[in-house]
């Protein structure tokens, strides 16, 4: 013989309506649960449930992943830029991984880099923690150890310009062995013409007592 099990589920809420069966975004008016209205929105379920005002003065509602629809218009910054630039931590300080919350770096760390946030990094906290740095251990430099190297650096510096000075006084020295100027010649009153060319006149005179 062939029979056939039939089985029924059912729950507290499959009867007549109660406050104790409000999902989350309604509220319990005395005889049903209704949507939250607009301007308003759901927290908790239950005999909880309830509708509350949307805020006008945050940009996003504290344990929500975003923006009901309902408080679309109402919940939002005005000037989104001003606001992102307030989500860094200060100076000597970082983002606390697994609280969310700035902690003050750890003994012999420090973080200098106060650069403001940008929008582009919203959403993306890895690539503005890459551009405000972290905590890194402090690495002290020794003050006279800086002025002995900033001595040293310029006594070099010193000695290559004297020697470039040195060198060109040299060479100035050395061209003027084989320079000649115009009042060291002489020429013989009427000057003797020894010849005429494309490029100009050969004339007899004297240079420093010596014919030429």
């Amino acid at each position: 013989e062939n029979s056939v099990l039939v089985f029924r589920a059912s729950t507290s809420c499959d009867g007549p309506p109660a406050a104790a069966c409000c999902a989350e975004g309604t509220s319990w008016d005395g005889a049903a649960c209704v949507v939250c209205a607009a301007g308003t929105y759901g927290v908790g379920s239950g005999a909880g449930a309830r509708c509350v005002t949307c805020p006008t003065d945050t940009c996003v509602i504290r344990g929500l992943s975003s923006v009901p629809s309902t408080c679309s218009g109402i919940t939002g910054c005005a000037d989104p830029a001003a606001s992102i630039r307030l989500c860094a931590c200060a100076v000597n300080t970082v983002r606390d991984a697994a609280s969310g919350v700035c902690e003050v770096c750890s003994s012999g760390q420090a973080r200098p880099s106060d650069v403001e946030r940008a929008l582009n990094t919203l959403g993306n906290y890895t690539k503005w923690e890459a551009e405000q740095g972290v905590c890194e251990v402090v690495v002290e430099r020794d003050s006279r150890k800086v002025m002995y190297g900033v001595i040293g650096g310029s006594v070099v510096i010193a000695a290559i310009v004297g020697l470039l000075v040195h060198r060109q006084r040299l060479a100035a020295q050395a061209d003027s062995l084989w320079t000649i100027r115009d009042s060291e010649i002489t020429y013989d009153l009427p000057a003797g013409i020894l010849g005429t060319g494309t490029f100009g006149v050969v004339m007899q005179g004297s240079y420093r007592g010596t014919a030429v």
